[in-house]
């Protein structure tokens, strides 16, 4: 899945008080909400374009900290999408839910993991967010995303993920492991990673997989010629011998 894909927005018409947030302007926020204006997405704003003066004056204002917009994302997705760690910790402090699903299911954990925040990813399970939430329909857990994504330095993502106590096992609707993801895309030291942390190598690619399905993933790399990948399986299972025997 493309990170994208997490709760696709299309921005409504926005109001002098949310292009004020969005813009920094915290003087403008002030004037504007001592008239009497809406929050709105106000909140959102802010947080998404790392405007930590206004995401405080709108919180100290009475700016709902849970308030869904355009898709049910919070200000807590908008702020785990860019890594903003301090915007962050005043979200949370304020009482943003670590746990908020967006349509699809998605948690700002999801987020925070396909834009390779691994510091980010640690607040929220300090915060209490449930390392092992899954999509509604895909069923995909946040290190489920981080392998689809591995060449674009998701790694330590998934290690932060791991360190969490992250179940490396776990399948997706379609029966895929993060293992299966991370191997088919050439993520050499994901690979790596997750076999160290119990994923299982002598589970084949599932029915749904195509012309995967029944293959060990670490035939799969040989054959794409992904020498690092298998060599990453040969040293997690003692050798060349295939998985598994």
């Amino acid at each position: 899945i493309a990170v994208a894909d997490a709760g696709t927005r299309t921005m409504p018409e926005i109001s002098a008080l949310e292009v004020a947030s969005a813009m920094g302007h915290k003087s403008v926020c002030e004037v504007l909400i001592e008239k009497g204006a809406h929050f709105r997405s106000s909140l959102h704003y802010a947080a998404a374009s790392g405007q930590t003066s206004v995401v405080e004056l709108l919180l100290e204002s009475g700016a709902p900290v849970n308030a869904g917009e355009v898709a049910n994302w919070r200000p807590i997705h908008e702020v785990a999408h860019t890594g903003h760690q301090k915007i962050g910790e005043l979200l949370l402090a304020a009482g943003a839910d670590p746990n908020a699903r967006a349509d699809g299911g998605w948690h700002a954990l999801h987020q925070a993991t396909g834009n390779g925040h691994p510091a980010f990813i640690a607040m929220l399970v300090e915060a209490g967010a449930s390392v092992n939430a899954v999509s509604t329909a895909e069923q995909r857990s946040a290190l489920h995303i981080a392998a689809q994504m591995g060449r674009a330095g998701r790694t330590d993502a998934a290690r932060a993920l791991l360190d969490a106590g992250i179940d490396a096992r776990a399948t997706d609707a379609e029966g895929l492991s993060a293992l299966h993801y991370a191997a088919v895309g050439g993520h050499a030291s994901l690979v790596e990673l997750l076999l160290g942390h119990g994923a299982d190598a002598t589970e084949p690619y599932p029915p749904a997989s195509g012309p995967l399905a029944g293959r060990l993933p670490a035939e799969v790399a040989r054959e794409r010629g992904q020498q690092d990948v298998a060599a990453a399986f040969d040293k997690a299972t003692g050798g060349g011998r295939r998985c598994g025997a």
